[in-house]
């Protein structure tokens, strides 16, 4: 190859390089992130509602400790501003969350059903695996030709994010399929 095509061959690799992990940061966030936080959000109201949570008064009863006192001032000016913007429903799920176990269990528990614990965690970690059986056997030499040694940064940090996207796909499909098939038991 002359000069010039590897020229370009390495240009096009830089370009394609830096918008496949751009891609590949952009997917991971929103499918190991922000969804499942709209889920978990989502959830959250959904077991609220199912135990009656937003027809419930709080119990009003006299703080019998300076720290109860405390906790009660917070609780107060918490719900005072959720109440000043609209969030009434909100502030009720903060309180359960940080005092109702049975509540946040039940969340939890629905939430795995969707997604396995830590599992954006479990695949960048698989993306990892990756970078290290890359970076330590003779796969990079068969990988990357020795006129394009930019490829190597390809390899490197932009395949680790599309395994960790796929890895992601594929743990959601399982507990899909583990609803489904526990659907069809019951």
């Amino acid at each position: 190859m002359t000069a010039t095509q590897v020229g370009a061959i390495e240009l096009g690799v830089i370009v394609g390089g830096i918008v496949f992990w751009l891609a590949g940061v952009a997917a991971l966030f929103f499918k190991g992130f922000a969804y499942p936080g709209v889920r978990l959000d989502d959830l959250q109201f959904e077991v609220a509602e199912r135990q009656g949570l937003f027809t419930q008064l709080p119990p009003d009863t006299l703080p019998r400790t300076e720290a109860e006192l405390r906790e009660r001032v917070v609780r107060n000016e918490v719900g005072a501003f959720a109440s000043s913007i609209g969030e009434e429903r909100r502030f009720i799920i903060w309180d359960a969350w940080k005092n109702n176990p049975r509540y946040k269990a039940e969340v939890m528990k629905r939430y795995h059903e969707f997604y396995p614990p830590r599992h954006t965690y479990i695949a960048l970690l698989l993306g990892g695996v990756w970078d290290a059986v890359f970076l330590a056997s003779p796969l990079r030499d068969a990988l990357v030709p020795e006129q394009i040694g930019v490829l190597t940064a390809v390899w490197v940090l932009v395949v680790p994010l599309w395994i960790a996207f796929g890895a992601l796909l594929v743990m959601e499909a399982w507990k899909t399929a583990a609803r489904h098939r526990k659907a069809k038991v019951l």
